[in-house]
């Protein structure tokens, strides 16, 4: 996890500072903000420009974090070398569903199904939206607690298989993750998939973006700025 100065380094992006010349009198306030909140608290505030107080009451209640708890367990497994999303990437999700209310989330990508868990306990504390996860391994998701999978449309194949025809099919995308193969031609093949059907103020999130120069080069293609939570993890809106 990072440090604050490391965490603070990364946050003062283009998108941040750009931001913060709109709104100077609102400096000190996030700054202030930035250094009590978690990591994932602020990343969230700044990629839906909400204020950080709102995100703070869409926490998961104590019925919600039962289900968290349990999948965040079940899900880690040293000996199967899986790479789940950390806590607060997955906390990350959970609140920008919370706050968003999106109808379709997209992921690719699934293993234990941490990530699952999180944003089908969004969605099901929003009493709405569905999620698609696509990932060739028939049983992935053992993680996911049962009563959070009547919201959850799992698909086994290949993105490169699944996303051409989901993606006709949904019309649109209101948030996408990206956990899949984290190839240079992977990661920028479901960038450039999936971006066309994110409406307006969607998100898309990746993780592993420090495995390679896709994710970087499709922001600069697109002109769009990132948000970060960690040198590995960021998101971005489309406006």
């Amino acid at each position: 996890m990072l440090n604050k100065i490391e965490s603070f380094k990364l946050y003062m992006s283009y998108s941040t500072i750009r931001y913060l010349i709109k709104h100077p009198k609102r400096f000190l306030y996030h700054l202030v903000q930035f250094w009590q909140s978690p990591n994932y608290i602020y990343f969230v505030s700044r990629l839906l420009d909400s204020e950080v107080n709102t995100v703070k009451k869409n926490l998961p209640d104590k019925i919600a974090k039962k289900n968290l708890s349990y999948a965040f367990k079940k899900s880690i497994n040293p000996k199967s070398g899986e790479m789940p999303l950390s806590f607060e990437e997955a906390m990350s999700c959970y609140l920008i569903i919370r706050l968003m209310k999106p109808k379709i989330v997209v992921e690719t990508g699934v293993s234990a199904g941490r990530s699952s868990a999180f944003m089908l306990q969004a969605l099901e504390d929003n009493g709405y939206g569905y999620l698609y996860s696509i990932d060739p391994d028939p049983n992935a998701g053992y993680a996911i607690p049962d009563n959070l999978k009547r919201r959850w449309f799992f698909i086994s194949k290949k993105s490169s298989e699944a996303l051409p025809s989901l993606l006709e099919r949904l019309n649109q995308v209101d948030m996408f993750l990206h956990d899949s193969l984290h190839t240079y031609e992977n990661m920028m093949y479901e960038f450039e998939t999936v971006w066309p059907f994110i409406t307006k103020n969607g998100v898309m999130l990746s993780d592993d973006i420090d495995f390679n120069k896709a994710f970087q080069e499709f922001c600069k293609k697109h002109n769009v700025h990132p948000v970060f939570l960690s040198n590995n993890f960021a998101g971005i809106g489309k406006e």
